[in-house]
């Protein structure tokens, strides 16, 4: 096995980013998903300036959990018509979903942004959590970059 150099890594970072601030507990819906917790006010991206047909790493970390969660999911929202993403719903092809999720546990997604068809409106990640009831939580923080399969060191 070889080191990987610049030149022969497939996929490279560019330098717009979501993020979705940890904060207080995620709540679950009883035997459904909660409220989504998206970027917060001023933080949505403009989809303009993204590089379509590209696609998003997801981190999403978890902290302290509670009353056993059933699942949790990363998403992209979009059609947000100001940087608060008043407006914004959820687009469903671009939803991963764990089920059981763990305490203080790393999971990594991949989103296609081919899902952002209106260059004119804002996007964010959002964090949703699934319970047997409204008191299962999940403390949990999320972080993509856009990666560019087109980068030339």
């Amino acid at each position: 096995m070889g080191i990987l150099t610049a030149k022969a890594l497939p996929l490279a970072a560019t330098a717009t980013t979501f993020t979705v601030p940890p904060g207080a507990a995620i709540a679950a819906g009883s035997g459904v998903y909660g409220t989504a917790t998206t970027a917060g006010a001023s933080r949505w991206v403009l989809g303009s300036s993204l590089k379509t047909g590209r696609h998003l790493m997801v981190v999403l970390n978890t902290g302290a959990i509670a009353s056993s969660p059933t699942a949790i999911k990363v998403s992209l929202w979009g059609s947000g018509t100001t940087s608060s993403g008043a407006n914004g719903a959820e687009i469903a092809a671009t939803v991963n979903e764990t089920l059981t999720p763990a305490a203080n546990t790393v999971y990594v997604f991949d989103i296609d942004l081919n899902a952002v068809s209106d260059l004119t409106k804002y996007y964010s990640l959002a964090i949703t959590v699934n319970g047997a009831s409204a008191s299962s939580t999940v403390y949990a923080s999320a972080h993509a970059q856009v990666l560019d399969p087109d980068f030339t060191p």
